[in-house]
């Protein structure tokens, strides 16, 4: 019996001490949850709604110095009123010495003074205010720089948010014409970044109409988030009526000279070319059924017999009836002239070539700088679906084709030249209005927000659809009152997120945002 109660003294020391093993072991591979110093910088005393605002976060712990465990999460809250919400998960970005750093873009998206806080492990940082105003927004309006009368056609206006920021404006544009009153009622803007609505207008008689949009802000949850600025209204588009819908034109050389063939050009703005041109000097026929190339151009010669000057025609004849004209006095002397030298290019970017086809998608809108050797102005219209505004040519469809015309009179011993530039319009791309937190650990029992409901849209105003494609038992989707899409972390391991839009057909092309999480 004695021996026996010994041999169980003994297993139960042997078992104590392994447990005190295992536990120490376990404490060794644990980050300590204590004394973790959270500071956080990057938070604007002022901000504006949408503006992104570069939050560092900075995370040291003595018993878990950067490198020699994997970095823990670092969750980012704000409190507007009195309890705090988290609003999505730094990104690790490298070691400060023994210290963790991280980055997050925070999005204000309520007005007022908020306090931003970060925490790490067990540590808080000090809280940070910001007080986020309206942010001021501008209104453009495009259409087609021809039109016919009495056939619908697309007016596209939208409301963009200055100082970069990321947010929807919401409200009304009120379509009208200068000199001639309102078109229908106000209509709904969408939740797209930029915020869009179009209407389809029927031009009543030709000539010549100066389209304008007028901004109306209205309240989200009560509050104004966007203002309009300096004006609600956006400067007008210049759009030409006609009885066909189709514009044509003569790009000629600024000079002639007597006894040298001489190139003539008459563009025409029909998409997809078509048709053929007759050409007429003075009233007399010089070329017939001249057909229209891809380019919307039909060319031929002409060689003056004398000097002065000659009024050269072209008439269009196109498919179904459709017919256009244009005419243009032209000199013819002695000496040619030298034509003036334009340059057309993206801002920031480089020149574009006439001789070169240019693609654009959906919703795309480029402003161009222009000069000349000249130093003569450079007048832009853009033939086709796309729609031109001042220099600022803007695509509101994803297919068919339209051209840039660049044009200046010339002058300091040049001639007038123009440049044609080519462009294929393209479904565009869809992307998230929001920012949806990037692929990083998060820590086991913690929510984090991937879209509030104001930014669950891409830019083409479509609702996203959220799914786990792997590892659901490790993270669970959820869609609490407010609208907004969360994740919460129930396990460890890996859990893939997606996030997705349909495509719409011949305007955008489907959109896919993938995602993963560890959760630790």
């Amino acid at each position: 019996m004695t021996s026996t109660r010994a041999r169980v003294r003994s297993v139960a020391a042997a078992l104590t001490a392994a447990a005190t093993i295992a536990t120490l072991s376990i404490a060794s591979a644990q980050p300590a949850l204590a004394d973790t110093n959270v500071s956080l910088s990057g938070v604007n005393s002022s901000g504006l709604i949408g503006v992104p605002q570069t939050l560092t976060v900075t995370a040291a712990s003595p018993d878990a110095p950067c490198g020699s465990i994997l970095p823990p999460g670092a969750s980012i809250f704000t409190t507007v009123v009195d309890s705090p919400v988290l609003v999505g998960q730094g990104t690790f970005t490298r070691c400060v010495g023994n210290a963790f750093q991280y980055s997050f873009q925070w999005q204000p998206g309520q007005l007022g003074p908020q306090y931003v806080t970060a925490q790490v492990l067990d540590g808080t940082s000090n809280a940070m205010r910001s007080a986020i105003s309206p942010v001021t927004t501008t209104t453009r309006i495009t259409a087609a720089s021809t039109v016919q009368v009495g056939v619908p056609t697309t007016v596209t206006a939208s409301v963009t948010a200055n100082n970069g920021s990321l947010a929807s404006p919401q409200g009304t544009i009120q379509f009208s014409i200068q000199g001639g009153g309102n078109i229908g009622s106000p209509v709904a803007l969408n939740n797209a970044v930029p915020s869009t609505v179009q209407i389809q207008w029927v031009p009543a008689v030709p000539g010549q109409a100066n389209l304008v949009a007028t901004y109306a802000p209205t309240p989200v949850n009560g509050a104004i988030l966007t203002t309009c600025g300096s004006t609600c209204a956006s400067a007008p588009d210049r759009v030409q009526v006609t009885g066909t819908g189709v514009n044509m034109y003569l790009a000629n050389p600024p000079t002639f000279t007597v006894g040298q063939p001489n190139t003539i050009t008459a563009v025409i703005s029909v998409v997809p070319p078509s048709g053929s041109v007759r050409f007429t000097v003075n009233g007399s026929v010089i070329a017939n059924n001249v057909p229209v190339q891809a380019n919307g151009q039909a060319q031929t010669t002409w060689t003056p017999p004398t000097a002065g000057q000659f009024t050269i025609g072209a008439n269009w004849f196109g498919n179904g009836g459709l017919t256009a004209g244009a005419q243009d006095v032209v000199t013819a002397g002695t000496a040619p002239a030298q034509a003036d030298r334009i340059t057309v290019a993206p801002q920031g970017q480089g020149a574009w070539s006439p001789s070169a086809t240019y693609t654009l998608g959906n919703g795309t809108s480029i402003t161009f700088t222009t000069s000349t050797a000249s130093g003569a102005p450079v007048t832009l219209t853009a033939p086709g679906p796309c729609g031109i505004n001042g220099n600022t040519l803007t695509v509101p469809v994803g297919n068919g084709t339209c051209r840039l015309v660049a044009n200046s009179p010339g002058g300091n011993g040049f001639g007038a030249a123009q440049a044609t530039y080519s462009i294929t319009l393209v479904p565009g791309t869809q992307r998230p209005r929001g920012t949806i937190p990037a692929s990083g650990n998060i820590r086991r029992n913690t929510t984090i927000t991937l879209a509030t409901r104001a930014n669950n849209v891409t830019n083409a105003g479509q609702r996203m659809k959220w799914s786990v494609t792997s590892g659901s038992n490790r993270c669970q989707l959820q869609y609490p009152s407010n609208g907004s899409v969360r994740l919460r972390a129930r396990s460890n391991g890996n859990c893939n997120v997606r996030a997705t839009a349909p495509a719409i057909s011949g305007q955008w092309n489907r959109m896919v945002v993938n995602r993963t999480y560890r959760v630790r």
